[in-house]
């Protein structure tokens, strides 16, 4: 095989490992946001006796408790977002460098 198309073989494959790397990462995003969610509602449920002495009532516990799971869910789910925006962008680019050669020269 020649250098060229050793290259364009190796850029496919770049490009396939990136796309499967999307999908899995959305997958995965889901499953871990689902996870987190079950733990600090495990969290939730065991400290809910001793909430009061610490924050006033049950009900300021379940806000704070809620408002980290949401602090962390956003973070996480912006920082999948951020690496799949990258993937994305690094496909465009093999794209455009298997373009260009793939293309017929002229004369």
């Amino acid at each position: 095989m020649t250098q060229k198309t050793e290259k364009i073989l190796h850029l496919k494959d770049t490009q396939k490992r990136k796309l499967e790397e999307n999908k899995k990462l959305t997958k995965r995003m889901w499953k871990h946001l689902l996870w987190i969610l079950t733990l600090i509602g495990a969290y939730t449920i065991y400290c809910i006796e001793v909430s009061h002495h610490f924050y006033g009532s049950v009900f300021n516990f379940i806000i704070i408790t809620f408002s980290i799971f949401l602090l962390i869910s956003a973070t996480y789910y912006l920082f999948v977002q951020k690496k799949i925006k990258k993937n994305l962008k690094d496909i465009k680019n093999i794209n455009g460098k298997l373009y260009n050669l793939m293309k017929l020269e002229n004369g």
